[in-house]
């Protein structure tokens, strides 16, 4: 099936991946988010951490491969989780900083982490091969911005 979509013979993948963790070993790459280096303001903010989330849900299909394997336990999968959730970390806190957010760096990271990973894990175990469909629909995208306004405090949320 992989190589069917590559477009390439059945051995040319064996050659390169002999087993099936071997490809998989070669999805653990840091996401390419394309996002501006800096926000200047909160609402491009919003827009910046949005473009984040969006490449995971253009993405789906990873992210259920890296949770399935990360629910069996593999070290390689809950390595690379860690690793990106720092990466991540980093990445909100320039935005932040950038943006002139006057709220913890450290507390509003973790609220986005938690919630935008809450969202995209749902949708993946919900929706399971059409995830990325949902994802994409312009509601959901919403509520994903919707999330990121509360978490940087722009929002009346939760009875706030």
């Amino acid at each position: 099936m992989i190589a069917n979509r590559a477009g390439v013979s059945d051995p040319a993948v064996h050659y390169y991946f002999p087993t099936k963790y071997d490809l998989f070993r070669a999805l653990l790459v840091e996401p390419e988010y394309a996002v501006p280096p800096v926000a200047h303001s909160l609402e491009e903010a919003v827009e910046v951490l949005g473009t984040m989330f969006d490449w995971w849900a253009e993405n789906a299909a990873l992210a259920r491969v890296m949770l399935a394997q990360q629910l069996r336990g593999d070290a390689d999968a809950i390595a690379y989780l860690h690793d990106g959730e720092e990466r991540y970390r980093g990445e909100v806190a320039r935005i932040l900083a950038g943006a002139g957010h006057p709220g913890d760096p450290a507390a509003v990271t973790d609220l986005l982490f938690h919630t935008l990973s809450g969202m995209l894990w749902d949708a993946v175990l919900a929706y399971g091969n059409a995830a990325a469909d949902i994802l994409a629909q312009p509601v959901f995208r919403e509520r994903v911005r919707f999330a990121i306004r509360c978490a940087l405090g722009l929002e009346a949320c939760c009875g706030a």
